[in-house]
């Protein structure tokens, strides 16, 4: 056989098998684009696979592909309902996918489902060494944190100029343009305190190395999250910025301090 014709018609089936698995990739992230999976489409699919001759192995990545596909229209609304998440056990069932191969999505896919219970009320408890708990007090969250705050970070002497010496008179100058030299100093945003913030049942508390506080639920004025922490104003004193030590789990710390605020005395 022609050596030539032998490399030709490998290649020419290695573009038939790449066309055929565009197809069922097509096919395949059509069927979950609205974040479920019929029976008569994975039935349709799988009789897709077997007219293209493609084996188990080579779809494999594109189901992983699918299945991301589909947990992100779950999640596009910022939250995953009851509902939504059998629809994605079905489509991990269907696309026959193990655990390991969606991995990262199964701890997003916790994270939501926690998320979830704390909105409806069911507010997780932790143990926190140290801490000592009033009667019927309950520990929810504890998150690794930092108190920051507006501090002078350096400071430099600029020096002063002499200027320009303009004679008016003989005997008589008018020096114009000096300056006397004097410090000029930066400000920035820096940690004062690094440790746990804390959200009970009844209070909100700071547990650091070097600053603290402690301040009921009931006497908090305004709480504010951001996207890497909260600022928490309780009358006493400024407001409090806390920063996390990770954005992660901001929207679990808002939802436990929304729900504990809303349940304080009940």
């Amino acid at each position: 056989m022609n050596p030539f014709r032998k490399i030709i018609g490998k290649w020419e089936k290695s573009k038939r098998k790449a066309a055929d698995k565009a197809l069922f990739k097509a096919q395949l992230m059509e069927a979950v684009a609205d974040g479920s999976f019929s029976k008569a489409e994975v039935d349709s699919l799988y009789a897709l696979q077997d007219e293209l001759s493609l084996s188990r192995e080579e779809v494999a990545s594109l189901r992983v592909q699918a299945f991301a596909k589909a947990f992100a229209v779950a999640k596009s609304d910022g939250a995953i309902s009851e509902v939504e998440e059998r629809e994605l056990q079905a489509i991990k069932d269907h696309l026959e996918l193990s655990d390991a191969e969606i991995a990262s999505t199964k701890v997003e896919l916790s994270r939501f489902r926690l998320l979830r219970e704390i909105t409806q009320g069911n507010i997780p408890s932790v143990v926190v060494p140290g801490l000592v708990l009033q009667k019927n007090e309950i520990a929810y969250w504890a998150e690794p944190a930092s108190i920051v705050e507006e501090r002078v970070i350096s400071r430099q002497f600029v020096g002063g100029s002499h200027g320009v010496s303009i004679r008016i008179m003989k005997g008589v100058s008018y020096r114009v343009g000096a300056s006397r030299g004097h410090v000029e100093s930066r400000t920035g945003i820096v940690p004062i305190s690094t440790g746990d913030l804390v959200i009970t049942s009844k209070r909100v508390i700071f547990r650091g190395n070097k600053k603290g506080f402690n301040t009921r639920l009931d006497k908090l004025l305004n709480v504010e999250m951001a996207s890497d922490g909260v600022t928490i104003t309780d009358g006493n004193s400024k407001p409090r910025v806390v920063l996390f030590s990770t954005a992660a789990n901001v929207d679990i710390v808002g939802a436990v301090l929304s729900q504990a605020i809303n349940n304080f005395g009940s």
